[in-house]
């Protein structure tokens, strides 16, 4: 559990009532030390001198200053995403969580996830968010775990890739579809180990591969495992072949 109080959170969002809402609910559960602001420039230009261990952003953000070339809902909402790259690069470990009322912008989040090693990221839906849900996302992103919104829209799979999913039984389509899904929430070094497991590699010969025991392999796959599948999850699958169908559905796809 973190301590709120010790937690500096900078907020960036252009709706005044969403804005005044977060803040005064974080306020209220003893987060004292938040700073806000409504646009790209401001936030940059004004935050130099001050630290921060996580940021609220909203991905859809105003331009202070008048641009002619970015006009458009697309240019605010790299504005959004903008910031969050800036951000992490000034504080390299300070936990982003983006937020948006628009609940269809999975694809570019998770693009941006991937550029910034999907470590500290979260996002969520306005309209779908209970306030609670922003302090959970708080607390991961600060923990440098990743977080997606249930209730954001997953973009459709490729016409090969659903023909593919089509033809597994109902029983494994949703775990296979899930784990592809979720491959995102994983850090390079997790894929690459789950890639082993699904080779059918023994624990014991992953470890000399990687230079680790095999103690330490089974948490690593217990990490993995949560994070694709949810915690305490019944899977109807050997590990191993799960893993197999997750990634042919996932190479179907890119």
């Amino acid at each position: 559990m973190i301590n709120p109080a010790s937690i500096a959170v900078l907020v960036v969002d252009d709706e005044y009532h969403s804005s005044f809402a977060f803040s005064n609910y974080l306020r209220s559960h003893g987060f004292h030390n938040i700073a806000e602001f409504s646009n790209y420039e401001d936030t940059l230009e004004l935050t130099g001198d001050m630290n921060f261990d996580v940021a609220v952003i909203d991905i859809k953000l105003p331009r202070n200053k008048p641009q002619t070339v970015l006009s458009s809902d697309e240019a605010q909402l790299l504005l959004g995403l903008d910031l969050a790259r800036d951000l992490r690069r000034r504080w390299p470990h300070i936990g982003l969580v983006l937020i948006s009322a628009d609940n269809q912008l999975l694809k570019p989040v998770r693009e941006l996830m991937k550029q910034l090693g999907n470590l500290g990221i979260a996002y969520v839906v306005k309209a779908a968010t209970r306030p609670r849900d922003l302090i959970t996302a708080i607390e991961r992103v600060i923990d440098q775990e990743s977080f997606i919104d249930d209730s954001a829209c997953e973009p459709k799979f490729s016409s090969t890739a659903e023909r593919y999913l089509r033809v597994l039984p109902d029983h494994e389509r949703f775990w296979v579809e899930r784990g592809c899904q979720n491959l995102i929430l994983l850090t390079q070094p997790q894929i690459d180990l789950a890639r082993l497991i699904a080779d059918g590699r023994p624990f014991p010969e992953i470890a000399q591969i990687v230079g680790l025991t095999a103690r330490a392999i089974e948490g690593r796959w217990e990490t993995i495992r949560n994070k694709m599948f949810g915690e305490n999850s019944k899977i109807p699958l050997r590990h191993q072949v799960l893993l197999v169908k997750v990634f042919i559905l996932h190479d179907l796809n890119q």
